[in-house]
């Protein structure tokens, strides 16, 4: 006789995709399996039933129950849900895409790593410190999901560039409680207000994603591209300050290009730019416009 907790698992009709190889995101995975469960009413205990017959690497403790209570804190199911993808809109956005941006980052996805600004180079531009008042950018960066820091940004000038994750926005303080109770320095608790959002797409080639984060820069205006080291780009947007409304609007924008959901927790780690992989793949900058670096990188 089987587990019958295991049955209901696998017989549930629920619109999840498939984990990942280990290595290739699968707490980012987990996080989707919890907002999937959340949203159909589900309990966090079927969820972590779940994620542990379907993941390809063992579950972390409380892993799950921090991506639950997080999802329920950010309130990322508390207003309308996120679009799903249109077709229509995602053929015509592919079908149009030319020159510009697009084109910018279609001649950089062959090369490895970009000449004109480097991992540390970036990051003192997406967070600058404060010269006049002496503080400084508190960030927090990671080799895994589970060896991390949060340290001025001064701290990870030798070190960013063999790093895999960074949370893309500033960090209000070092030290944070995790949902479980956990003194941490990678939370919610001891995230700032949003900085960047970052758009990542899964599905489709490259190319197809470039299109898309084309169409999107119309609406707000891109700040960087980063190739993920694999499958994936992803597109930072400078919403700093910016009304949530607003913010929402975008996202949802994106969704219907078939933008993953999971990067709308403003905590959530995405890939380090012109960072390394834990395969040594270099996640690269395929384009970088900031305020005080003006000229894109073609």
């Amino acid at each position: 006789m089987g587990n019958s907790k295991t049955k209901t698992m696998n017989s549930l009709n629920l619109p999840i995709s498939p984990c990942p190889e280990s290595g290739e995101g699968v707490h980012k995975w987990i996080y989707h399996v919890c907002c999937v469960f959340l949203d159909a009413g589900n309990s966090v205990e079927d969820a972590e039933s779940y994620c542990e017959e379907r993941a390809t690497r063992a579950v972390q403790i409380n892993e799950v129950q921090n991506a639950y209570s997080s999802i329920k804190k950010t309130g990322i199911l508390k207003r309308q849900r996120w679009s799903k993808p249109n077709q229509q809109y995602v053929d015509f956005v592919k079908r149009t895409a030319s020159g510009g941006l697009y084109q910018s980052i279609l001649n950089r996805l062959t090369l490895t790593r970009a000449e004109e600004i480097d991992c540390f180079g970036a990051l003192k531009l997406l967070f600058p410190d404060d010269i006049e008042s002496g503080d400084w950018s508190l960030i927090c960066c990671g080799a895994s999901q589970s060896d991390f820091r949060t340290a001025p940004l001064a701290f990870f000038k030798d070190k960013c560039e063999d790093l895999q994750f960074i949370v893309p926005s500033t960090m209000s303080s070092i030290w944070g409680e995790t949902q479980g109770g956990d003194r941490s320095q990678h939370t919610l608790s001891n995230t700032g207000p949003r900085k960047y959002l970052v758009v990542e797409f899964d599905k489709g080639e490259h190319a197809e994603h470039a299109a898309f984060l084309h169409n999107l820069h119309r609406i707000i205006p891109i700040t960087m591209v980063v190739h993920s080291g694999n499958k994936s780009l992803h597109g930072w947007f400078h919403v700093e300050g910016m009304p949530e409304t607003k913010q929402v609007r975008f996202f949802d924008e994106a969704t219907q290009l078939g933008a993953d959901t999971a990067t709308w927790n403003r905590s959530l780690f995405v890939r380090m730019p012109d960072g390394k992989r834990a395969n040594g793949n270099r996640q690269s900058i395929l384009y970088f416009n900031h305020q005080k670096y003006q000229t894109p990188i073609n």
